[in-house]
């Protein structure tokens, strides 16, 4: 099958759900006008990264795997569970090599574990943090369980960030029911900070506790990551708890945002989502459809809104496994149903 990479986002999302695809179903695929729609079209050194970890556990034949090619071929092999060590060589977020292999390995019904270095904290991608504590918590209720365990941080530009996947593969995915939330539970707040003045972490967890206090109990975790870190950098993840449901926010700091404002960004977020009656945040209403449409029928959410990225990801899915989504509501809360 084709993908024209210049359709919904145009960005690497279409590469990475067409990868995780194709080796959990092992059905090739083609993709043209990689990234068409980004400033640097092409494939970037974490997009070739997340395409030799594919290739590499299903043995898969590539071409076209260069920096800055527009189009690739896929042809996965078998699924080869086991141990890979993967270096983006950049800040290239880790948490989208992540999201690339974990689901594949999962089916494998058995264990593998990787080593992946490169940006664990960057902007334009979920912090590596928000998979370890949102997504992956939620999705390992599912059956298989994936655990992300950071070693080093990996701030821009340097990178050098490690951590270790670890899958404990599964035959099968059960449905991910998230269509109520329960009580509240409350909030939490975690922040990492390396190679920065302590005010800079502190400043960050006390605006997030002022702002979401008020709302219910709140509980601050800081780190200081300054001798486990290649760089200086602070990154944040803001948490709300329900008995069935969790929401997230993060962000990372960068040159010229305020400590507060950085804050700010994440809590209003979070709170955005929480005050909605959704039962997963934005990022999840992206990430949880690829294990709904290779798990069994039955899974729900509830959304606050639907992302290009996600309505892409949707897209994207349905060119490999057909008609998987029923997708009913408007822009303010969104159910979306593996059907």
């Amino acid at each position: 099958m084709e993908i024209d990479g210049a359709g919904g986002e145009g960005g690497g999302q279409m590469l990475r759900t067409a990868l995780s695809l194709s080796c959990a179903t092992q059905k090739p695929f083609s993709i043209v006008n990689i990234r068409a729609n980004r400033p640097k079209p092409g494939l970037a050194a974490q997009h070739l990264t997340a395409v030799g970890a594919a290739a590499r556990i299903c043995g898969a034949e590539v071409k076209g795997a260069a920096l800055g090619s527009k189009a690739l071929v896929f042809a996965p092999g078998k699924m080869m569970a086991g141990n890979y060590c993967l270096d983006i060589g950049t800040a290239g977020s880790v948490s989208l090599v992540v999201q690339t292999i974990a689901l594949p390995l999962s089916l494998t019904g058995k264990r593998s574990q990787i080593y992946i270095k490169g940006g664990t904290d960057v902007k334009w991608s979920p912090p590596v943090d928000y998979l370890r504590r949102i997504f992956l918590k939620q999705f390992s209720k599912s059956g298989p369980k994936v655990c992300v365990e950071t070693l080093r941080r990996g701030y821009y530009p340097k990178g050098g960030g490690e951590v270790r996947l670890t899958v404990e593969g599964s035959d099968s995915i059960n449905p991910l029911v998230l269509s109520e939330r329960g009580n509240f539970i409350g909030f939490d707040i975690f922040v990492a900070s390396a190679n920065l003045p302590e005010h800079v972490g502190e400043r960050v967890s006390e605006e997030c506790r002022r702002i979401l206090s008020p709302h219910g109990q709140t509980r601050v975790v800081v780190e200081d990551w300054s001798a486990k870190a290649t760089g200086p950098g602070v990154s944040v993840l803001c948490r709300a708890t329900f008995e069935k449901a969790i929401l997230g926010a993060a962000g990372v700091g960068e040159k010229g945002l305020k400590s507060e404002d950085l804050a700010k960004g994440v809590c209003d977020a979070l709170i955005a989502d929480w005050r909605s009656g959704a039962t997963v945040d934005v990022w999840g209403a992206d990430q949880f459809l690829l294990p709904m449409a290779l798990g069994k029928p039955g899974a729900d959410f509830i959304a606050r809104e639907m992302t290009e990225h996600a309505r892409t990801n949707i897209e994207v899915i349905e060119t490999f496994m057909g008609k998987s989504f029923e997708v009913t509501g408007e822009k303010g809360l969104i159910k979306v149903k593996r059907t």
